[in-house]
């Protein structure tokens, strides 16, 4: 029994299916034909009762993969990017542990039997209805299964194909292979060992078409008897559409038939349908594997059409020249590419899940696990995602040092560069040979006394800057626009409130050594990439989530811009952090564009001399929204000495 909605579906069927028969279950549109198929497979099991097959419990599916269920549906899910070989080969790798080579050999073997092998190198968009459902039913093939389930199979094809089809079926069987299929076409019912009529969720016949005929003769009142034994089979459609009698009445009149005592007939003990079978655990893919065939798979399907890759490549191009001409400031460029990145990772994911549902849905049944299929979509759109975002901010930079160059002074930035790669001995004084200051002991007699001699003056050597390094450094800060950072975190001497070098207790000027050019280079540079990573995997994880949420496409479509624009509003630069309210503020916390531009910030400020965070960067995001200050104070000596910054926010 099959209950939803609070309407029965399918209501109390029982039946038995032997092995290597074939079974049609026959009935019109709507009348649950489908919800049994459904249940029997386990696609959507059933509200109350239970299905065995091979006397395993549908449950069980561990169980059941030793016996081997295939399910194809009524619409074609197959790729149809991939051409028929590869559709079939990377199926059978999902399914079978097998060495390559017995895998094209399995391939070549199933295609040829179901005449496909003209056509191997075809891509599925390019068959007819005809040959895609055989693409179909060779995938399902591949696991040598024990029992095919097919949901109209010969739907949409021509009588020519629809026979041949049907036969091709019928011809399975004699492999011991159990074939069961819905159809609503009664042409060719003959080829069934058994049909089962469904009316309105009931059972109401099952036995072969010639009992059909004999069965609704009986029941039959008005009619020519003798036309209606010799007439086709659909008649019996009519019959059950012009009758006044209820599904009920027609299952109470075959529960009183000759025929129902074989409508369930008795089977063997619980027994595989196929004791030959191999273990599945021997033949069960793992999951990293499925990972990386899935994964392989999805990047087959968009490398199939040029387009696809072209308009994957177009847009960080077009966008992030457009970013590079508009956007005159830095903190928002790097913002519009961070939701230009997610924007990518959503339009990539969003319609993944929901536009191969059919598809999971068949794979799914074959045994392929839920996490696998995920972390596939997730790791493999987010690659080429990440790879999107790296081109997006590249081609920013490019059109942002073509029309906004960084402001520097010309004549005077070659000059702080050299300086700022002189070697610390030029900086400090510093000198083995001699130095401005001289140490004295002064507990000796006369350590006090003014000295009257002067230290020997050392000639330090000229500092000569490999002119290639200097103008190489100049060009790499100037295109990331860090020229300052580069200057700012170099070693500096520490000074008193006059401007006096500190000295330490051996008379040697104090120096704070600065961080290196090459850690600032790769810190502003890896924190931008790291951002627009952190972008790039929450859009394509937000894509993920919409598209398992909705029922189809369009809704997905529909979805995306209703996720993206609050993170451009709570982002922290089309409305400053100073200009919210202590609400928004909060609510802007838990934003991910929120989170990525707070590391881009960082890597604009990496590097820059803390007095100058505020005044020369001029980044409202790190001020607290009511103008705070905060207060640093420290001693000289007896002296006391402070100074007051802008409070930055937390």
């Amino acid at each position: 029994t099959v209950i939803a909605d609070g309407r029965r579906i399918l209501d109390k069927v029982s039946l038995n299916i032997a092995a290597g028969e074939f079974l049609g279950v026959l009935g019109g549109s709507g009348h649950g034909k489908t919800t049994l198929l459904n249940a029997l497979c386990g696609i959507n099991p059933s509200t109350s009762g239970e299905v065995r097959l091979g006397g395993v419990p549908l449950a069980d599916r561990a169980r059941l993969r030793e016996i081997g269920i295939g399910y194809v549906p009524q619409d074609d899910i197959v790729h149809r990017e991939l051409t028929v070989n590869e559709a079939i080969t990377f199926s059978a790798k999902l399914r079978l542990r097998l060495p390559g080579h017995q895998i094209d050999a399995l391939v070549s073997r199933v295609t040829t039997r179901l005449g496909l092998a003209p056509h191997a190198h075809q891509r599925v968009a390019d068959l007819s209805g005809g040959q895609r459902k055989r693409v179909s039913i060779a995938i399902e093939l591949l696991a040598k299964p024990s029992i095919l389930f097919l949901d109209e199979p010969s739907s949409g094809l021509d009588p020519a194909n629809e026979e041949a089809l049907m036969t091709l079926l019928q011809s399975l069987t004699l492999t011991k292979l159990t074939v069961v299929c819905t159809t609503h076409v009664l042409q060719k019912a003959y080829l069934f060992d058994r049909i089962l009529v469904v009316q309105s969720g009931k059972l109401i016949f099952a036995g072969n078409s010639d009992e059909a005929r004999r069965h609704f003769l009986l029941q039959s009142s008005g009619e020519d008897h003798g036309s209606l034994q010799h007439s086709p089979l659909e008649r019996i459609y009519g019959l059950l559409a012009n009758s006044s009698r209820s599904a009920s009445d027609w299952e109470i009149s075959f529960r009183g038939s000759p025929f129902a005592a074989r409508a369930v007939p008795p089977l063997p003990g619980a027994q595989p349908m196929h004791a030959s079978r191999e273990s599945s655990d021997k033949l069960k893919v793992n999951q990293f594997t499925t990972f990386l065939l899935l994964a392989a798979r999805q990047w087959k399907i968009i490398r199939s059409d040029f387009l696809n890759i072209a308009f994957l490549l177009v847009q960080p191009l077009l966008i992030g020249f457009l970013i590079g001409w508009v956007a005159d400031k830095a903190a928002l460029r790097m913002f519009l590419c961070i939701v230009a990145t997610m924007w990518f990772g959503c339009s990539n994911g969003a319609q993944q899940i929901v536009g191969e549902l059919p598809i999971f849905r068949r794979e799914r049944v074959s045994g392929q696990g839920l996490n696998s299929y995920v972390l596939s979509k997730l790791g493999f759109l987010s690659t080429v995602t990440l790879a999107q975002a790296v081109l997006l901010l590249f081609v920013t930079l490019v059109f942002t040092a073509i029309f906004h160059p960084e402001e520097v002074d010309a004549q005077n930035i070659r000059k702080e560069f050299a300086d700022r790669l002189a070697p610390m001995e030029l900086l400090t004084g510093e000198s083995n040979a001699g130095s401005d200051f001289s140490a004295v002991d002064a507990n000796q007699p006369g350590a006090n006394a003014p000295s009257t001699s002067q230290p020997e003056q050392v000639e330090k050597p000229p500092w000569h800057p490999n002119p290639v390094v200097i103008g190489s450094l100049m060009k790499l800060a100037e295109f990331f626009q860090i020229s300052q950072n580069v200057l700012d975190s170099g070693p500096r001497i520490l000074t008193t409130s006059d401007g006096t070098p500190r000295l330490d207790s051996q008379g040697r000027q104090m120096v704070v050594p600065g961080r290196s050019v090459l850690n600032v280079l790769l810190v502003a540079l890896g924190l931008r990439v790291f951002a627009v990573a952190l972008a790039a995997l929450t859009g394509v994880s937000i894509g993920l989530t919409i598209s398992s949420m909705v029922t189809n496409t369009t809704q997905a479509v529909l979805w995306v811009p209703l996720v993206l624009i609050p993170q451009i509003l709570f982002g922290g630069v089309v409305v400053t952090v100073p200009d919210m309210s202590k609400s928004v503020r909060t609510f802007s916390h838990i934003m991910p564009s929120f989170a990525a531009q707070r590391i881009m910030d960082t890597a604009a400020l990496y590097g820059l001399t803390t007095p100058f965070l505020t005044n020369r960067t001029k980044t409202p995001l790190f001020l607290t929204s009511r103008g705070e200050k905060e207060t640093i104070e420290w001693k000289e000596g007896n002296d006391s000495f402070s100074h007051s910054y802008d409070k930055l926010s937390p």
